[in-house]
């Protein structure tokens, strides 16, 4: 008699996500080895499947549905073995919505091989597939990696589902919404328009349904189409980013057709060597076959989701493009590889699978779309921000920062993690240059993660370094970072400097719709940064020290609020719409010495001074 034990799951966990990927054995005494494992689900939930034994190792995509789940796996030989999950849906957590964007003309069909179904209902059945395997399978690593249970979130509505192909038609559960996005363009217009075009053709599509802010959105073109004679993908660009407040990915469908369109047809896409015809494209030349051509759509789609997570290109990983061997995670043995020339690995463990890198399991573990209910909540108010103090800059947030990255030639080279995570983290230009291996006396950008996900990124560290210092007649001072990109070409204004041991007794702003001047009171006397347009606005210090500042700014400085030691905060002065809104804090045992900026019409940028 054969035994079924389960390697990464255990009876009565949690789980976030709707499919689950089971790794695990069939040991067996006798000669028999069971070519298969079926998986039945107690109160028919889910139509029963089966999955591929290999050298007595299988890998499974169960389904469960919201509540307790009792899950039945059995051999061809009578073996049996049941799993009790629940199944928990975060419904406080933000998710991502998943759409085709279409021509306003489209005949909302994609490129397929001549005789295969390509309408939009199969286009639905298919990329909703994918993403439920993106989300299995970063639950997958999170958990390898000791980050719990943890993945992206979907959106769910109760609809038909298409995940089975053994569903009637009309069968009804919670399902991902695919949504279909009429854009301004026709069909041809968008296989017209340049690449770096496109990804504002998708977010124009998106802005005009006035979704809810923040909203991640993952869109497909639709109307893709690969030239053959040109060997031109046209309607197509892989890019993911975005604000604060919109995060977009966006991709084309020539490999949509590739892909399963439900859970049965997932290892035999990911097995099937059948080569692409040459009327479509072969993407990278790396999707010769149709389970080649499925690894690379459904991952080039993934690595996209990864940098609307924030996700810079890693040192290995989905993120410097793995995915070619993204089927290792659901099978068990491969099929020949035109890619590479192999013909194909067997038993596929889990070492030999494509991953995240530690770097973006770490970000996604405090990102609040991989938040669980036990987690503690980080204030979002808090900004990660920095200092210099003699040769160093030192980096700041009081929620704890957690990673700090080096980043050269657009790619992460070096990092530094801290456990438990820091409130100040230190560094001299030879510190962070010591991360790195790569590092020959070029630039590099510095990227700053806390825990309540507030990141910075920061260029030219070693001339912020060089340039903060200034010497004064009461000591040496410190620039401030500087907040507002001089978008008016503003003139550099004279530094205006006092001082610690004056006091100051109030601050002017002058403003209208934009920062127009800052003025300063030691009693009767004044010192102007700026000029005084607009409106004057007085806040009295009562005596106390000032101990940071608000500010919105984009282009220009759009507004300033004051906040001083024993608590109190002045109003907001200026436009508090405008821009983005920045905290400033005046370091620890430090004090406010002065004020830098620029002036056109009126303020461009702003900076403190302190010692």
């Amino acid at each position: 008699m054969s035994q079924i034990i389960l390697d990464n799951i255990q009876n009565n966990e949690t789980v976030y996500h709707r499919f689950v990927i089971v790794h695990g054995r069939v040991t067996s005494n006798n000669s028999h080895t069971s070519a298969f494992v079926t998986v039945k689900h107690f109160a028919d939930t889910f139509p029963q499947q089966y999955w591929v034994v290999t050298d007595s190792y299988f890998k499974a995509l169960i389904h469960v549905v919201p509540g307790e789940n009792v899950v039945l796996f059995q051999t061809d030989n009578g073996s049996e073995l049941s799993l009790r999950l629940n199944y928990q849906v975060l419904n406080d957590n933000p998710f991502y919505r998943i759409g085709f964007v279409v021509g306003r003309d489209s005949d909302l069909t994609f490129d397929a091989p001549y005789g295969m179904k390509n309408d939009l209902d199969e286009a639905i059945r298919k990329l909703r597939c994918a993403a439920y395997l993106w989300q299995a399978f970063t639950a997958e690593c999170m958990y390898r990696n000791g980050f719990g249970r943890r993945t992206f979130r979907l959106e769910e509505n109760i609809q038909p589902d298409t995940m089975s192909c053994q569903s009637a038609w009309g069968t009804e559960r919670l399902t991902a919404s695919i949504h279909v996005l009429r854009s301004d363009k026709t069909a041809e217009e968008i296989r017209s328009t340049p690449p770096d075009q496109l990804f504002h053709v998708a977010g124009n599509a998106v802005d005009k349904l006035g979704l809810p802010e923040p909203w991640h959105y993952i869109c497909m073109f639709l109307d893709t189409r690969y030239d053959p004679s040109s060997k031109e993908v046209r309607g197509h660009v892989a890019l993911g980013g975005g604000t604060d407040m919109h995060k977009l990915g966006v991709f084309g469908s020539h490999s949509l057709h590739s892909f399963p369109s439900a859970i049965e047809y997932v290892i035999p896409v990911f097995s099937d060597a059948r080569r692409i015809p040459d009327y479509l494209a072969n993407d990278a030349n790396e999707s010769s076959t149709v389970w080649e051509c499925a690894n690379i759509g459904i991952g080039a789609i993934l690595h996209e989701l990864g940098h609307t997570l924030g996700c810079p290109h890693q040192p290995d990983g989905i993120m410097l493009r793995s995915y070619p061997i993204f089927n290792r995670s659901f099978t068990t043995r491969e099929s020949e590889c035109v890619r590479t020339g192999s013909k194909g690995l067997a038993p596929i463990l889990p070492k030999d699978e494509c991953s995240w890198h530690y770097l973006d399991l770490l970000r996604f573990y405090y990102h609040p779309l991989f938040r669980l209910p036990s987690d503690q909540q980080y204030p979002s108010d808090v900004e990660t921000s920095y200092y210099v103090s003699g040769d160093q800059i030192v980096f700041t947030n009081d929620t704890g920062i957690f990673l700090v990255e080096i980043e050269y030639n657009g790619q992460t080279k070096g990092w530094k993690i801290f456990n438990p995570p820091l409130d100040k983290a230190a560094f001299t230009d030879a510190e962070i240059r010591s991360l790195s291996s790569s590092d020959s006396g070029q630039d590099y950008r510095v990227r700053v993660l806390a825990r309540n996900y507030k990141t910075m990124d920061i260029n030219n560290v070693p001339e912020i370094i060089r340039n903060a210092k200034i010497s004064t007649d009461f000591g040496d001072a410190y620039r401030s970072e500087r907040f507002g990109l001089r978008g008016c070409n503003g003139n550099e204004l004279n530094n205006l400097l006092f001082s610690p041991e004056e006091k100051i007794t109030k601050v002017r702003v002058h403003c209208g719709l934009a920062l127009d001047g800052i003025e300063v009171f030691f009693g009767s006397n004044s010192a102007l940064l700026g000029n005084r347009g607009g409106s004057p606005h007085d806040f009295d210090t009562d005596g106390s020290n000032i101990a940071g500042f608000l500010i919105r700014s984009g282009a220009w400085v759009d507004g300033i609020s004051i906040i001083l030691e024993n608590g109190n905060t002045s109003p907001f002065f200026g436009n508090a719409n405008g821009g983005g809104q920045k905290l400033y804090k005046i370091p620890e045992n430090s004090r406010l010495v002065g004020f830098y900026g620029t002036l056109a019409g009126f303020m461009d940028s702003v900076g403190f001074f302190i010692q």
